[in-house]
């Protein structure tokens, strides 16, 4: 295993990784009718539009911030507890509108999320995520968006934590 100092692109990596090999899920560049799952902001959509982001808020402002982290020295062996926060999203997005599209987009929303929660639970994906000690990972607070404008959009933005344990040198 490599020495890290720092955790937070790799479990990025990880929670990508995990996701697009999951039922229900896939990578943007790959067809089918799974939700695509993208590393960072979402490029190109449809009329009728779901996506999980990881390291992006779902915004779509160009400023994103992916991820902080604070990290502390653990003990006099070089290694320091890192604690970190992934800025994850669920969007949900529709041409249309109609007095019922803001609850079903919601219910859209939550239901992904708790997919996403679900798999990496499953998958026991704390242990995938490319750090040798990483002690706990879990989707963490959430705020839901909904707008209307030229279309309809619901935005689940979530924050994905972790804990780790790492050997620095």
């Amino acid at each position: 295993m490599a020495v890290t100092s720092f955790a937070a692109d790799s479990v990025i990596d990880g929670l990508v990784t995990a996701l697009r090999a999951a039922t229900g899920f896939r990578a943007p560049t790959t067809a089918g009718s799974d939700v695509p799952v993208f590393d960072g902001p979402i490029y190109g959509s449809g009329s009728n539009f779901s996506a999980v982001t990881i390291g992006s808020d779902g915004s779509g402002d160009p400023n994103q911030r992916p991820f902080r982290f604070t990290s502390e020295w653990h003990d006099m062996d070089y290694t320091v507890d890192e604690v970190g926060f992934i800025q994850c999203a669920v969007i949900v997005w529709s041409g249309d509108a109609n007095p019922d599209t803001p609850a079903t987009q919601r219910a859209s929303a939550v239901e992904l999320l708790q997919l996403v929660d679900e798999t990496c639970r499953a998958s026991n994906a704390a242990a995938a995520l490319s750090v040798g000690q990483l002690l706990w990972s879990k989707v963490d607070q959430g705020e839901m968006f909904q707008t209307v404008a030229d279309g309809t959009e619901t935005r689940l933005a979530f924050t994905y934590s972790y804990h780790a344990l790492l050997q620095v040198t």
